[in-house]
């Protein structure tokens, strides 16, 4: 009796342990970046990051004006790409060291870190109040896509997510695509909304973005 006692008692280490690690463990995308490559990405972009720029949780919740406009034709790396949008996300927000990796196959590969502060979530998505234990979970937790991407217009792009995990653990892509779907059409419309940008060219590979079009000079918040 002794025996079994002890054979399950390490059982039920090895499988309470294993899923620690595996929602604790964090998978995260190949990417450095560095402030050189923020100032990188402003110079090719000709754009302003004051103080009162929006920060993504403030586009999210629509609270932007876009003013002016600049003309882009050129190429930015991965690492300029995720500098700007670290940079442009609050230090206490919902998301955080964000890491973006475009691929040679029509792909998009991500990774982030979930804040502790999720107001911004409710304040979209007031029915995700229901589920606030859950999404609690969450916090302080890595997660991962991988997704299709493509230029639909000059103001529209699509997508398809083929990967998605929290930790080391995967996620249905069905459940998520719904999500996304709902996301991407929301995102297409602030993009829409937004004076100054126009996608005429659109292309990546594993060495970065070539965008030609334009982009706002400035992205403020909505005084």
């Amino acid at each position: 009796m002794k025996k079994l006692l002890l054979v399950i008692l390490v059982l039920l280490l090895v499988v309470v342990g294993g899923g620690y690690l595996l929602l604790h463990g964090t998978k995260t995308v190949d990417v450095q970046w560095t402030e050189a490559d923020f100032h990188s990405y402003l110079e090719k972009g000709n754009v302003s990051f004051n103080e009162d720029r929006t920060s993504l949780e403030e586009f999210m919740l629509e609270d932007f004006v876009s003013v002016g406009a600049s003309k882009v034709d050129g190429h930015v790396t991965n690492a300029e790409i995720s500098a700007i949008l670290n940079m442009a996300s609050k230090e206490i927000g919902f998301i955080r060291d964000i890491r973006i990796k475009f691929l040679d196959n029509g792909r998009v590969e991500a990774s982030a870190k979930v804040g502790d502060d999720l107001s911004m979530i409710y304040s979209r998505y007031p029915e995700a109040r229901g589920y606030e234990n859950y999404l609690n979970t969450f916090k302080g937790k890595s997660v991962y896509f991988k997704c299709t991407l493509e230029r639909i217009n000059n103001k529209e792009f699509a997508g398809v997510m083929e990967a998605a995990s929290v930790g080391h653990i995967p996620l249905p892509t069905g459940q998520v695509n719904d999500y996304l779907e709902r996301m991407g059409t929301e995102v297409n419309a602030k993009i829409a909304s937004m004076d100054g940008f126009s996608a005429e060219e659109f292309s990546f590979d594993s060495s970065g973005l070539y965008f030609k079009g334009s982009i706002p000079q400035e992205v403020k918040v909505n005084k």
